[in-house]
């Protein structure tokens, strides 16, 4: 278990970021690999028992969160200040600073936000609005739009700014963690990246159910299926004994007969698939 959640923390502090840039951010907002600090680097001595475990939550994102606190908060160089810090006025919740902390080393307070996005393309890949959640419940450009307006600016405003008095904090630098990946469709090599994406270093398809037969067809063997809590494992090197082809199918036949959500198919030493019962 431990060298689980010790993955699952690295994919998070040094995994793939999944953009370069953003435009309306500033520069240095969103980290990348050349701006993440020596606090977020490295974990491989360290105690994981007093981590969260990824049975205890229900949303991946809520788990990565947890994971991300937890770090700030047993880090020697940094103090964590808050953590779901909510802005309300008028008996609204306006928005909500996901870590306030202090890097001691460098004597500042940090406004973190933190986003684990898996996007599928359609179209010609080129647009944002091209791409969309698993569930088609999300969309960059609309995230973006989120986290400029919503999130990393939430400091901007009178009610963020109090929110941040009333616990003693004045000024921020305001940061973005942005990590996932980019799902092209399965077939489309011409498919391309929406701009100021993170070119990923992995092989990254998606592919409805339907048309599943043709990865039987390619020959390939050994698939493992990850639900959506173990896709901060997808780029895992481990090369356990995996499913046929044949198996594989049929269980992800029997989880959306039952009406579940996208799994990701792992080819063992291969490529990573989304497959989807629509889009």
């Amino acid at each position: 278990m431990d060298d689980l959640i010790r993955n699952e923390i690295d994919w998070l502090l040094n995994g793939p970021f999944l953009m370069d840039h953003l435009p309306g951010l500033g520069e240095g907002v969103l980290y990348g690999d050349n701006l993440v600090p020596e606090f977020f680097r490295g974990i491989s001595d360290w105690d994981m028992a007093n981590f969260p475990q990824r049975k205890d939550f229900k949303r991946l994102g809520k788990y990565a969160e947890s994971l991300i606190g937890t770090f700030i908060d047993l880090h020697p160089d940094t103090e964590l200040l808050a953590s779901g810090l909510q802005v309300r006025a008028g008996g609204r919740t306006l928005g909500e600073f996901d870590f306030i902390f202090r890097d001691l080393a460098n004597d500042r307070v940090i406004h973190l936000e933190l986003a684990i996005k898996f996007y599928l393309g359609k179209g010609a890949g080129k647009n944002w609005a091209d791409w969309v959640g698993p569930a088609s419940q999300d969309r960059l450009d609309l995230k973006q739009e989120k986290l400029l307006n919503a999130q990393v600016g939430l400091a901007d405003t009178p009610e963020g700014n109090a929110a941040l008095r009333a616990i003693g904090v004045e000024e921020v630098e305001k940061r973005i963690f942005l990590k996932g990946g980019f799902f092209r469709r399965w077939g489309r090599q011409d498919m391309g990246l929406p701009s100021g994406a993170h070119a990923p270093g992995r092989d990254l398809w998606w592919v409805p159910l339907a048309e599943l037969d043709e990865i039987g067809g390619l020959g390939m063997e050994g698939f493992r299926i990850l639900s959506r809590m173990e896709w901060m494992d997808f780029l895992s090197t481990r090369r356990e004994p995996g499913l046929s082809f044949g198996e594989a199918k049929r269980q992800l036949g029997i989880h959306f007969a039952a009406g579940g959500g996208p799994q990701m198919l792992v080819v063992v030493g291969g490529c990573w698939l989304v497959v989807s019962s629509e889009l």
